[in-house]
Parts: C-alpha cells; structure tokens; sequence
C-alpha cells in the first residue's frame, strides 16, 4: 500500500505545485490528476483497511464501481488506477476482491 500512498502523495503535490491562488480554475488535465490521485488515495486507504478487517468488502466492491464508472475521470486514469491495485503485493485480499469485481463487471 506504501506505493498507492506514494503515487497518491507525488500527485497531489504536482498538482498542489501547478496552481497559483486557491480561486483560480483547473484546467481539464489538473482535474484529471487531482481526480486521479483522490481515487488513488481513495482506493488505497480502504484496501489497506480492508486487509486490516476493519471495513466490508462492499465497501470495496463500491469504490471500484465508483472509479470505473466515474464519467469524470478518463480511461487511462482509471487503468493507471487499477493496475497500481493490481501490481501492489502489500494488499493480495484487495488484488483478489479487484479480479473478482473486474470479472463480474465484463
């Protein structure tokens, strides 16, 4: 999950070191990194709380739902997402819930 984490975090400061004032708008490719890297945090923090059993695996099922249906965030953004969740070897509980959930959703 270290690496989510990361990716997460170099994201967020990209985007964070791109903008001028807090007022100013996102550009179309700002959005999609900010909304990438919320997704990426989003989706990490709660595979790594479901390895923990500290929340239900619908909740994880949901969240990948989310992200693959989020008209919002472009193709590849939401493929970067899910081959992070499945290259990271930290969470194999959440890697098995991804391939259960991206077989049911074909």
């Amino acid at each position: 999950m270290k690496k989510l984490t990361i990716c997460a975090s170099v994201a967020t400061l990209l985007l964070v070191g791109s903008h001028g004032p807090v007022s100013a708008q996102f550009s179309e490719k700002d959005d999609q990194i900010y909304t990438y890297g919320v997704h990426l945090g989003w989706v990490g923090a709660e595979c790594n709380a479901y390895e923990r059993g500290m929340i239900p695996k619908s909740w994880v099922l949901a969240t990948f739902t989310r992200i693959g249906t989020d008209k919002a965030l472009g193709d590849q953004y939401k493929h970067a997402i899910f081959q992070v969740i499945q290259e990271t070897q930290q969470n194999p509980k959440c890697n098995v819930l991804f391939k259960q959930w991206a077989g049911s959703s074909n």
